[in-house]
């Protein structure tokens, strides 16, 4: 029985995106520069069939982002970032199958004439259906374009949150000194029960993964299915290689805003930099293994790479595109751990050290007494920069020879680690309480430190001394 209220409430329009939205835009986005790049590779002369079936996969995509254009002139709801990923998904399917029409067009020497000799009446028979295909593809990225601008108007926050982020982004460090010090919310902390991935990777980070997969992917297929340069051909296989490197440093990078219950914030720096790029690599070059398995990206791959690259790539010339990949999430879990290694010591450690001082001095178990603050937050500091001095001495005294002025610098690095190490032993004042319950009291001693006081050993003049 329908009521009043059910009849006053208008129906939302566009209907929210959910996941199968973002699922078929993700679809369209491959399927529609692949076939592209299959009809392409089918023909040689100028035939009119490619282009009827390039200007039919256009046709398609057009036919997926007009309702939704058309929906956003009477929304009856506010827009979300989401509403926006499968359209943009598209337009990026769109714009990538244009691009490999336009090559196609001109290894066939119609492209720049057609228009001419059309307007001459004297066509070549694909000369329209090519003009088809484009105009469908155009059409694609103008609806979309519409389509978002539409989204951004029908957002009456948009200015608001604008605002909201300038005034944020004035006061973001000493709101976010104050709010891991004094403990951050749990929202923006990982626990042990969260399970191994959660604790790895955000939802931007993921989101991070899967757009690096898609990207190696649409590199993997442009290398082994198109005639390019060699120089091109090494920036493809090197996007393939090195794109799943972002999401790595970028889950490592926010351990500053995102830091783990127990390891802190630099300790989790360095747990997701060990932990984080195997997971990554696997998962995001595992489309690229999968689609190599196909015989026309396994036999392209290995001419191309015969042909562009030969034994100056990562794999010998001729080498299966299984063994590339393979070899490819290895040297991009390397390359995630070396950047996140690097990170964490030149980023996460000294902002970690110079804005929330507090949190390495409770992380190092130091004295957390009033008395004792400005000295352990000037030995936290101290210790960043230590560590940064022993990775300078370490690059300065490799390879150096005694009387070249780089071995010189390496020995004036190693006097400033001793004159640090001397510094923040005799500047720390730690929590022997604190060290005690974990049993790093006796392995970790600090001979600059005055000794405890036992609270069952009584004092002089106390009565348990003078009975």
């Amino acid at each position: 029985m329908t009521t009043d209220t059910d009849r006053a409430t208008p129906p939302l329009r566009p209907r929210p995106t959910t996941a199968v939205h973002v699922v078929v835009g993700l679809v369209l986005l491959l399927s529609a520069p692949a076939g592209t790049v299959l009809i392409g590779r089918a023909t040689s002369s100028r035939e009119v069939w490619p282009y009827l079936a390039i200007g039919a996969i256009h046709l398609v995509l057009l036919a997926v982002v007009v309702p939704g254009g058309i929906g956003w002139f009477r929304a009856t709801r506010a827009p979300r970032l989401l509403d926006a990923v499968p359209a943009l998904c598209v337009a990026a399917g769109a714009f990538l199958s244009l691009g490999l029409t336009l090559v196609l067009a001109e290894a066939q020497g119609i492209r720049g004439s057609a228009l001419p000799r059309l307007r001459q009446g004297v066509p070549l028979a694909p000369d329209l259906p090519y003009l088809l295909a484009v105009g469908t593809a155009v059409a694609t990225l103008l609806v979309v374009l519409l389509s978002v601008v539409l989204m951004v108007r029908r957002a009456r926050s948009v200015r608001d949150a604008v605002g909201e982020v300038r005034s944020e982004l004035t006061g973001s460090m000493s709101r976010l000194r104050t709010r891991i010090e004094s403990g951050p919310g749990p929202q923006n902390v990982t626990h042990a029960e969260d399970g191994l991935l959660s604790r790895l990777l955000s939802p931007v980070t993921r989101l991070l993964v899967v757009v690096g997969a898609i990207v190696s992917l649409a590199a993997l297929l442009m290398f082994s299915l198109t005639e390019v340069d060699r120089d091109t051909a090494e920036r493809l296989t090197m996007v393939v290689v090195f794109t799943p490197a972002v999401p790595m440093l970028w889950a490592v990078l926010e351990s500053l805003w995102r830091p783990d219950e127990e390891f802190g914030i630099p300790m989790a720096a360095l747990y997701r930099t060990i932990a984080g790029p195997p997971a990554i690599g696997v998962i995001a070059l595992m489309p690229s293994l999968l689609t190599g398995l196909l015989p026309p990206v396994w036999t392209g791959f290995s001419a191309q790479h015969l042909a562009s690259i030969g034994d100056g790539g990562l794999v010998d010339a001729g080498a299966p595109v299984v063994a590339f990949v393979g070899f490819a999430m290895l040297v991009a879990a390397g390359a995630g751990m070396v950047g996140g290694l690097v990170l964490s010591v030149a980023v996460v450690l000294p902002v970690t050290a110079l804005f929330l001082p507090g949190v390495m001095v409770a992380d190092n178990e130091l004295s957390t007494r009033p008395a004792d603050r400005r000295r352990n937050v000037a030995s936290v500091r101290l210790l960043s920069l230590l560590i940064l001095m022993i990775f300078v001495f370490s690059a300065l005294i490799a390879g150096a020879e005694p009387g070249e002025l780089r071995f010189g610098l390496a020995m004036a690095a190693l006097a400033v680690l001793v004159v640090l190490t001397v510094a923040i032993l005799r500047t720390q004042r730690v929590d022997h309480e604190a060290r005690r319950r974990s049993g790093h009291s006796a392995r970790v001693p600090n001979p600059y430190d005055p000794p405890p006081q036992d609270e069952d050993t009584p004092s002089e003049g106390s009565d348990s001394e003078r009975a």
